[in-house]
């Protein structure tokens, strides 16, 4: 089984490569994302396919391409990333549950460019 490190990795890197279906594959069925983004939790698989699907507008490959991690802390189950892409995105943090190599919860906050 993969450590909660391998998955976190195997996210960033779907997420890198703008792929949706593997993003998907590393949520447990029941999993729940927390975030500014969206105006309630996003639960189950249905619910962030779509959350995934708007958010991946967002970061677009000039964004991704900025990504920077600025802190990556890990203690058993529970993952901390701290990060940036350039000026559209000046801070964002994640933090991941993993739970038999699932992400069985993720908060983040994701500080915007003011839009012009």
């Amino acid at each position: 089984m993969d450590s909660t490190a391998q998955v976190v990795k195997r996210h960033w890197d779907a997420l890198l490569a703008r792929d949706l279906d593997k993003i998907l594959e590393d949520y447990s069925e029941d999993a729940f994302f927390i975030t500014n983004l969206a105006p309630g939790a996003v639960c189950g698989k249905a619910m962030l396919r779509g959350f995934w699907t708007q958010a991946l507008a967002v970061f677009t490959p000039q964004v991704l391409g900025e990504l920077k991690v600025i802190q990556d802390t890990f203690e058993r189950e529970v993952e901390f990333v701290q990060w940036s892409a350039g000026k559209a995105i000046p801070f964002g943090s994640d933090t991941f549950i993993v739970r038999e190599g699932k992400i069985v919860a993720q908060t983040a906050t994701v500080q915007m460019a003011a839009m012009h």
